[in-house]
């Protein structure tokens, strides 16, 4: 495993992290050196720029999973693609794009206390 914290300096350490599935995941990292705090954010298909960091960013990510209800409202996130065309020249050319941001959480059941289980799983009876 690599360490991602080394880039903070030296005793930095993850306060708080969120996932909303694979590929999918937030943590925010205090760093004593700089004496701040620094968010990361990481989604599978998005690229985080200037634009896309006013929608996908930490909290949004955070109010997401913590949502209660399992009502799972998609954001929609507007990106340009680099893509080439089909004429002889093979021209490229940049095409707006837009993709869904949400959590994939489709697997498990969430549990009261915010743990998860397979679905179908059964808990042992004590006796």
């Amino acid at each position: 495993m690599t360490d991602e914290l080394g880039c903070y300096g030296e005793g930095s350490y993850i306060t708080t992290f969120a996932s909303g599935g694979p590929k999918l995941y937030a943590h925010r990292v205090y760093s004593p050196a700089q004496s701040k705090y620094h968010d990361t954010i990481k989604v599978k298909g998005i690229t985080i720029n200037h634009n896309t960091s006013k929608i996908v960013n930490f909290q949004t990510l955070c109010d997401m999973v913590l949502k209660q209800g399992g009502v799972d409202e998609p954001t929609y996130v507007t990106t340009k693609q680099i893509s080439r065309t089909t004429t002889p020249m093979h021209e490229v050319v940049t095409k707006t794009g837009r993709k869904i941001f949400r959590c994939n959480f489709r697997k498990r059941k969430l549990l009261q206390d915010y743990n998860s289980v397979p679905y179908g799983y059964k808990s042992r009876k004590l006796e």
